[in-house]
């Protein structure tokens, strides 16, 4: 009686370890999130995501970049090789942290520079801009321009020079582990795109006092 007792104590204990040892560490998770984020399987990302917001975050960002510059055609080259070099980042996992339901783990990425390659985009864009405009060009040749000029600035993008340390945020959810919404990893997505949403901030910060301004 008391050897079935035992065995039946003993096959509870394993089915729990099995159970919790099948549960995806955050730090798995966050390597599959990143990946999945690297090779563009966005459904995969909603699968690890709490709310499944981060291809809207990141597509919004690069619809305003791409926008801006007029490089917004997707069969463009500009357009290509911009979408290219942004998903063509290195990164290494580092130390997960657990509380509870939440968990932390810290990312170092090597990415492109596109914060200065941006801002000098702008710098260069600005002035011939207005000398077209002054000159009375069209739109569709305002247009073009900013196409050929983004162009050029990624294709002077050839090392990877830029180099961040971010921290990803995760929640358990029914009992996995998944990435919490954007709102709270917007330093660990401007880490893995090279300060891409650094400079759209500041240009949203300026746009925002320049209307100011205006009123």
């Amino acid at each position: 009686m008391k050897r079935k007792v035992f065995v039946s104590i003993l096959c509870i204990v394993c089915f729990i370890v099995a159970a919790c040892s099948s549960t995806k560490k955050p730090a798995v998770v966050a390597d599959e999130f990143i990946t999945a984020m690297k090779s563009q399987d966005f459904e995969k990302v909603k699968s690890l995501s709490a709310q499944g917001d981060v291809q809207d975050e990141v597509s919004d960002t690069i619809e305003d970049i791409l926008s801006d510059t007029g490089a917004d055609d997707s069969e463009d080259p500009s357009t290509q090789l911009f979408m290219e070099k942004l998903f063509d980042f290195d990164y290494t996992i580092g130390e997960e942290k657990i509380d509870g339901d939440n968990a932390t783990v810290e990312v170092s990425f090597k990415t492109y520079d596109f914060y200065a390659m941006l801002g000098s985009y702008l710098e260069k864009a600005f002035s011939k801009v207005l000398e077209l405009a002054f000159s009375g060009a069209s739109e569709e040749e305002i247009s073009g321009l900013g196409a050929q000029l983004l162009e050029e600035e990624l294709g002077a993008l050839t090392e990877k020079n830029r180099e961040a340390a971010a921290t990803l945020n995760l929640v358990k959810t029914d009992g996995e582990w998944k990435v919490t919404n954007m709102d709270e990893n917007t330093e660990f997505l401007d880490g893995m795109f090279g300060g891409l949403f650094s400079i759209v901030n500041a240009l949203d910060e300026m746009g925002d006092k320049l209307s100011g301004i205006g009123e």
